[in-house]
């Protein structure tokens, strides 16, 4: 067994959330279901399904205490919430089954980086109103961990009961509200240091 230093198990927590997500979603997009099933055997997906589970499985004890998968600061809650989806692209959802408790908590740590502007990043500065003077380190992050978070936090409340969309609706709504916002933008002689603008 190797022993994996802070540096390493980042990488591996990074690559194996977004290398699950990426090929299921990849390989049995809704819409191609049908086709799907075609493109291996029976005996293949199988494989498949126990190298995922393998995988989640192992993703699951990585989990820190309070939600969060482990990264640099400045990679929350992007990464946690790419573990998120791993998680439900294998069907399992918040509060249910075997996972249910991980990916609530994870769901729940999310919804805590969200700032008082509505962007959902860990180390984004945390007033009313969102700025772009920032520096490059916490701008380019800011708007990566807002598009992943807000993304998975939309997809999780599509998926849920009453009584959790309701703790995530005004969450999405404000997410929303501040990517409206930095969509309107305008893009001027200054390099912006938030993200990708554009005019409207």
């Amino acid at each position: 067994m190797h022993t994996l230093n802070a540096a390493n198990r980042f990488s591996c927590i990074t690559k194996l959330a977004s290398g699950l997500f990426v090929c299921w979603m990849a390989v049995v997009p809704s819409t191609l279901a049908a086709e799907a099933a075609d493109l291996l055997s029976e005996q293949q997906w199988q494989q498949v399904d126990k190298s995922v589970e393998r995988g989640l499985a192992w993703l699951a004890t990585q989990q820190q205490r309070d939600g969060s998968f482990p990264t640099l600061p400045h990679g929350q809650p992007g990464v946690t919430s790419l573990c998120v989806m791993a998680f439900l692209s294998h069907g399992h959802l918040p509060g249910e089954g075997p996972y249910g408790e991980q990916v609530q908590k994870a769901v729940d740590f999310v919804i805590s980086c969200q700032k008082r502007s509505g962007i959902l990043a860990f180390t984004a500065p945390n007033g009313l109103e969102l700025s772009r003077n920032v520096g490059q380190n916490v701008g380019s992050s800011s708007a990566y961990n807002h598009a992943i978070s807000a993304l998975v936090l939309s997809e999780t409340y599509g998926i849920q009961s009453d009584a959790n969309a309701n703790k995530i609706r005004p969450v999405v709504r404000k997410a929303l509200d501040v990517t409206l916002e930095m969509q309107k933008w305008a893009i001027n002689s200054a390099p912006s240091n938030l993200g990708q603008e554009r005019n409207p």
